[in-house]
């Protein structure tokens, strides 16, 4: 079993965190990590950004997987 992260903050890009911004996804995906990171040592507890990855938190002393993965698509094809 991965590491149980305690008092851990998950987030999951939804599919309009990039529209309009003029950054690609993986882009994206790398700044709110990196802000995630920041935020991490800011508050002494982890931040995490998933993207077709599971973690394992502590909820209660429950060690709980949370699965994270955006649906993207494009309507043009």
């Amino acid at each position: 079993m991965p590491e149980v992260l305690k008092a851990a903050i998950v987030m999951v890009a939804g599919n309009h965190e990039h529209y309009g911004i003029g950054m690609d996804v993986d882009r994206g995906i790398g700044v709110m990590r990196r802000d995630a990171a920041r935020q991490s040592r800011r508050m002494g507890r982890p931040v995490i950004v998933l993207e077709d990855e599971t973690a394992v938190v502590d909820v209660r002393g429950t060690p709980v997987r949370v699965l994270g993965s955006t649906l993207w698509t494009d309507f043009r094809l």
